[in-house]
């Protein structure tokens, strides 16, 4: 059914204002602005989509990097949801889970319940440092790049169990979204404009 999922809300925000800087329009600026604050209205850190009906979808998860990255909350929403994001239930030694641990239907090896994806997490990692908070996003660096090496070739996502990372079967090898995190990470590069 139809689902407006927070990324998607947040990439949208960070597009607009990518046309009005190419374009010199004031409207997209404007567009820009309208749906940020549409957003931030819609999602708290406890929602991750809204249905076709406009209800939340409650749950918490590395989406928050997202809204973080994209630059879309007010410095109080900036706040709660960096806060909320480097919990213990989303920020693991070894990257972002996209659902949280104590969500009802988290499991960690599941595609968008609880797997940890390394592009996600390097978005979040951006969000986390444009959010001021450089310790929780230095961890978060350090983890992810850790684990990509020790599960070798790249892969899309993982699992964080109580060990480290784990391998996932239907994870695809090589990603190349993985590559561009791992360059990006190892190269201070967060992608957001300045």
């Amino acid at each position: 059914p139809p689902l407006a999922d927070a990324d998607t809300q947040a990439v949208a925000v960070a597009a607009l204002r990518a046309l009005a800087w190419l374009s010199s329009e004031e409207s997209w600026r404007r567009r820009a602005a309208t749906l940020a604050t549409r957003v931030e209205e819609a999602f708290g850190t406890e929602v991750i989509a809204l249905e076709g009906d406009g209800s939340p979808v409650p749950a918490a998860g590395s989406h928050l990097g997202w809204l973080l990255w994209a630059d879309v909350l007010s410095d109080a929403g900036r706040d709660r949801a960096a806060e909320r994001l480097s919990r213990p239930d989303v920020l693991t030694d070894w990257g972002l889970r996209t659902l949280s641990a104590e969500h009802p239907r988290f499991e960690a090896e599941a595609y968008h319940r609880g797997s940890v994806w390394p592009f996600d997490s390097w978005l979040g990692w951006g969000g986390l440092r444009a959010a001021g908070r450089t310790e929780a996003a230095e961890r978060l660096r350090r983890g992810l790049l850790a684990a990509i090496d020790s599960l070798g070739r790249a892969p899309e996502l993982f699992a964080v169990g109580p060990d480290g990372p784990e391998p996932i079967p239907i994870s695809n090898r090589v990603q190349a979204w993985t590559v561009g995190a791992r360059w990006a990470l190892e190269h201070d590069w967060d992608g957001r404009a300045t």
